[in-house]
C-alpha cells in the first residue's frame, strides 16, 4: 500500500510544471518557496514542500489547496485513497496500511475513513496471541490498540467486548484496567441489554479479578436465558458453583493424591446441575464428564463419580486432544473413585457379614471375612 506522501509526490509531480510549482508554493508555502535555489530539480522542490508539510503538521492544508488549484484529478487520487481505506488487508500490509490511514484521518474529518482504521487497530490486537514468549508489553499494547480502536468507531459495544475477553483470557490487567474494562462493559449493556456474551463476560471480570462469585453467577443466569442453547454458559456456572462449594487439594502425606474438601452441599449441587445440562447440549465434552465427576466424587456417590470419569477419558481418547497430564488426572481420579467406592461396597459386606445372624459365628460368614480382608 503506498503511503499518503509518496501519493503526494507523485501528484505534484505529475500535475505542476516548475512554473506552477514555483508560483504555487509562494503562495501558499513562502517559507518553503524562499529555500528554493538556482539549480534545483523539480523532485527536489516537491520533495522539500512535502517534508516541510509534513513535519510542520500542514498536510491537510496542502491537500485543501491541492483540491483547489487541481480539481478533477485530485477529486481521482482521493477516490483512491477512499478505495484503499477500505480493502482488507493482509497481516503483512498491516503496519503500512495503519499509517496510511492514520495520516488519512488527518486530512479527512470522515467517519468511514475512521471507522476502516479503527478495524485495522482490532486486527493488529487480535494478532497478539497468548504464547509461552508472550510479554505483559504485548498485553499492553494490544490493549492500548482497543483503546484506540473504540475512540474511532461509533459502535463501540464491539469492542469493550473484545476487551473484556482480551483482560480475561491474558489474566494480566491490574486493578485500574480491571476497573476500566468493567465500566465499559457496564456502558455496553446499556446500550445492547440482549447481548448474552457481554453477561459472559461480565461474569468472568467478577470472579476472577473482583472475586464477586454471586455476581457472576447472576450474570450468567441472564446469559442462559438470553442463549439457552449455548453449553459454556452451563459450564462457567457450574465452574463457579463447584469453586464456591469445594476445591481440590493436592496432599503429599497421602501418596499425592488430591483430596476434595467440600465447602457447601448445596453449590455442588447446583454444579452437578448445571453440568449435565451443558451435557444435553455437548455430550462429547470429555471436560465436562470430568468435572461433574469430580462433584459426585466429592458428595461420596463413588459408583456414578467412576462412570462418569470412565466417560470422559473415554471421550479423551476417542475425541479431545487434552494433554498427556490431563489424561493422567483422569486416570488417576477414576482409580481413586474405584477404590472409595470398593472401599464402601467392603464396609457394608463386613457390617452385613458381620451383624448377619444366619451365619454361624466361625462358619460360612468368618471365611468370606477372611477373604475380602486381604483384598481390600
Amino acid at each position: 500500500m503506498e503511503s499518503i506522501t509518496a501519493s503526494l509526490r507523485q501528484f505534484i509531480m505529475q500535475h505542476f510544471g516548475d512554473d506552477d510549482l514555483n508560483i504555487f508554493c509562494f503562495d501558499y508555502f513562502r517559507d518553503v518557496s524562499n529555500n528554493f535555489t538556482s539549480g534545483m530539480t523539480r523532485a527536489q522542490k516537491v520533495q522539500m514542500l512535502i517534508e516541510y508539510c509534513e513535519r510542520g503538521s500542514k498536510l491537510k492544508i496542502l491537500n485543501q489547496k491541492l483540491g483547489v488549484h487541481r480539481t478533477e484529478a485530485y477529486e481521482v487520487l482521493v477516490a483512491h485513497w477512499r478505495i484503499e481505506a477500505t480493502r482488507d488487508v493482509s497481516d503483512e500490509e498491516l503496519p503500512e496500511a495503519i499509517q496510511f490511514l492514520e495520516t488519512l484521518t488527518r486530512l479527512f474529518d470522515e467517519q468511514a475513513i475512521h471507522e476502516s482504521l479503527s478495524k485495522l487497530f482490532r486486527k493488529r490486537s487480535a494478532g497478539y496471541k497468548i504464547t509461552a514468549e508472550s510479554t505483559k508489553q504485548d498485553f499492553s499494547a494490544a490493549m492500548e490498540d482497543l483503546r484506540l480502536a473504540a475512540n474511532l468507531t461509533r459502535d463501540r459495544v464491539e469492542v469493550w467486548y473484545e476487551q473484556a475477553v482480551l483482560a480475561t483470557e491474558w489474566g494480566w490487567a491490574d486493578r485500574q484496567l480491571e476497573k476500566e474494562v468493567m465500566e465499559n462493559l457496564n456502558r455496553a449493556l446499556l446500550i445492547k441489554p440482549n447481548d448474552h456474551r457481554l453477561y459472559c463476560q461480565r461474569a468472568l471480570l467478577q470472579q476472577y479479578h473482583f472475586t464477586n462469585t454471586h455476581r457472576g453467577i447472576e450474570d450468567l443466569t441472564q446469559a442462559i436465558k438470553l442463549k439457552p442453547e449455548e453449553p459454556n454458559y452451563y459450564r462457567l456456572r457450574a465452574h463457579f458453583h463447584k469453586t464456591s462449594g469445594m476445591r481440590v487439594v493436592y496432599d503429599q502425606q497421602d501418596f499425592g493424591e488430591d483430596k476434595l474438601e467440600i465447602y457447601d452441599k448445596d453449590e455442588i449441587e447446583l454444579a452437578i446441575q448445571d453440568y449435565s445440562s451443558a451435557l444435553r447440549l455437548d455430550p462429547e465434552n470429555a471436560s465436562y464428564f470430568y468435572n461433574k465427576a469430580q462433584c459426585l466424587e466429592a458428595l461420596g456417590r463413588y459408583r456414578v463419580a467412576s462412570m462418569d470419569y470412565d466417560y470422559a477419558i473415554e471421550l479423551s481418547l476417542t475425541y479431545s486432544n487434552d494433554r498427556q497430564h490431563i489424561r493422567d488426572d483422569m486416570f488417576l481420579a477414576r482409580a481413586r473413585c474405584l477404590r472409595k467406592a470398593a472401599l464402601e461396597a467392603y464396609e457394608l459386606a463386613m457390617q452385613h457379614l458381620q451383624y448377619q445372624t444366619g451365619f454361624p459365628k466361625h462358619g460360612r460368614a468368618q471365611k468370606w471375612l477372611e477373604r475380602l480382608t486381604p483384598t481390600i
